[in-house]
C-alpha cells in the first residue's frame, strides 16, 4: 500500500530467509486453490506466524507452514527498500493489534470476542499519509435469534417489499 506498507494475511515466506522481492510475490498465481505442500509461497503468505526467536521453524499449528523471526522480517524489509511496516491479520491478539520484530511487523485482528469466547478486542488501522494509527473496539451483542431464523425473516421482509413495490408499479401503469 502506497509503497511503504506490505499487507498480507499470514506472514512472510521461508525462501532465502525472507529475501523475496515483490516481483517474485507478484508472479504467484493467486487465482487458484493454494497448494498444500510445504515451502509454497502462497501457503506461507497465507498461514505463517511470527516468533521472537531468530530464523524459521515449522509452525506448531501445522498445515505445512512456518513461524518466522525478526531476522526474516528485517531481510524482507531490506530486500524491498522503502517499506516501513508489514501488516498481517490471521492470528488473534487480545488488544486487537500487536507489534512484533522491533515495530516493523504488526498483527491486526478485526474480529472482537473471536468465536464468542475469545474475549479479545478487534481493531482497525487508519493511515494518514504514511502515518498509521489504530482504533480498537469491543464486540457488540448478537441478536437473540438463531442465525437462520434471522436470515429467513430478513429474506421474507425483502420479498414483502419487493411484491408491494411490484404491485405499486403495476397500478401506476394502468
Amino acid at each position: 500500500m502506497d509503497d511503504h506498507t506490505f499487507i498480507v494475511h499470514g506472514g512472510l515466506t521461508s525462501k532465502n530467509q525472507g529475501r523475496v522481492t515483490f516481483q517474485e510475490l507478484n508472479a504467484i498465481d493467486r487465482f487458484r486453490e493454494p497448494p498444500h505442500d510445504s515451502g509454497s509461497f502462497m501457503m506461507e503468505l497465507l498461514w505463517s506466524d511470527t516468533m521472537e526467536e531468530q530464523g524459521i521453524q515449522p509452525n506448531k499449528r501445522g498445515g505445512n507452514t512456518i513461524c518466522f523471526g525478526p531476522n526474516v522480517t528485517r531481510n524482507f524489509m531490506q530486500t524491498n527498500t522503502g517499506l516501513k511496516r508489514i501488516i498481517r491479520s490471521h492470528q488473534v491478539v487480545q488488544s486487537g493489534i500487536q507489534s512484533h520484530h522491533h515495530n516493523q511487523l504488526y498483527t491486526v485482528f478485526s474480529a472482537p470476542n473471536y468465536c464468542d469466547r475469545g474475549g479479545n478486542l478487534g481493531c482497525v488501522i487508519v493511515f494518514e499519509q504514511d502515518k498509521m494509527s489504530s482504533i480498537p473496539f469491543k464486540a457488540s451483542p448478537h441478536p437473540d435469534l438463531e442465525p437462520m431464523v434471522y436470515m429467513k425473516r430478513r429474506i421474507g421482509e425483502r420479498r414483502d417489499r419487493s411484491s408491494t413495490s411490484s404491485q405499486i408499479q403495476r397500478k401506476s401503469k394502468l
